[in-house]
């Protein structure tokens, strides 16, 4: 692994039926690595914290 940084970026789908977590990943070079979502998310608003499972094409991505 190299020490250069990857890139993250989360987008959150919220309606008034539930939140729905998109993501993205790329390389410092602007190149894309892959990708996750996940549409069982725990809003915990006493906490103030979002908890979540996703699933990710990044172990099988070829990019």
């Amino acid at each position: 692994m190299d020490n250069n940084p990857n890139y993250y970026v989360d987008y959150f789908e919220q309606a008034f039926e539930g939140l729905v977590i998109r993501g993205k990943c790329y390389a410092n070079n602007g190149s894309f690595k892959g990708s996750w979502i996940s549409d069982h998310v725990i809003v915990n608003e006493e906490k103030g914290t979002i908890t979540y499972t996703y699933e990710t094409d990044m172990i099988n991505s070829t990019h």
